[in-house]
């Protein structure tokens, strides 16, 4: 996965809630930021949160569990499978290894066991499987059952074209943006990842203090 921020260590992991919740335990750190985001199978994020220092305990459990709940905030959601996102401040990118070590101490427990996956060449499949796992929103019922029955290989090969050709127009427009200065910040690009769709990761830079974030700037709000 794309991680959007430079200055962040990123702890993923796929929650099974098929028999009983999950516990996700966040780590006691200094004032550095950390968050929780948990993402349900349609990538809706249904839950965030600025994590305390003094770490947090939350239980996570699916709609329809009726069974007792292990202490913690409650947390709910409509799928079987949501996916957990934990962030840590880094102040030293990859070489923080205090930030390793807090991220390090987070922990996710519950029961989990074979999961029967489809074909991943079966666009509809997935899409079918996703529904049958994942209770649907109003909002996005029918398009879910449209998108079993016509996203075809075909189809999915043709929008992954059009959104590559996309990301390649926003690069070329990054080369163009470069050493542009804006308000006192000055634009440089950061560099492109081929294996990630030539996703764009842009950095500013502060003249007066020389320091580099990794904050992301949206193009479609910059002037050509």
């Amino acid at each position: 996965m794309i991680t959007p921020a430079l200055d962040h260590f990123y702890s993923k992991a796929v929650a099974d809630l098929r028999s009983d919740p999950v516990v996700i335990e966040t780590p006691p750190k200094d004032d550095r930021y950390s968050s929780l985001e948990i993402f349900d199978m349609e990538h809706f994020a249904f839950f965030d949160k600025v994590t305390a220092p003094e770490g947090e305990r939350f239980v996570l459990a699916h709609v329809d569990y009726e069974g007792e709940l292990p202490e913690g905030q409650e947390i709910r959601t409509n799928s079987i499978f949501p996916f957990v996102f934990i962030r840590t401040q880094s102040f030293e990118f990859n070489d923080d290894t205090k930030a390793d070590e807090i991220r390090r101490q987070a922990r996710i427990t519950g029961e989990t066991g074979p999961i029967e996956l489809p074909d991943v060449n079966d666009t509809r499949g997935l899409i079918a499987w996703t529904i049958e796992r994942s209770k649907p929103y109003p909002q996005t019922q029918d398009l879910m059952a449209e998108a079993a029955s016509i996203y075809s290989p075909e189809v999915h090969k043709e929008t992954f074209e059009h959104v590559k050709a996309f990301l390649e127009k926003i690069v070329s427009r990054s080369e163009r943006l470069a050493d542009r200065n804006m308000n006192g910040i000055t634009i440089r690009r950061a560099g492109v990842v081929e294996s990630q769709v030539n996703s764009l990761c842009l950095e500013y830079r502060k003249p007066q203090t020389g320091a580099v974030t990794g904050d992301r700037f949206a193009l479609a709000n910059t002037a050509e």
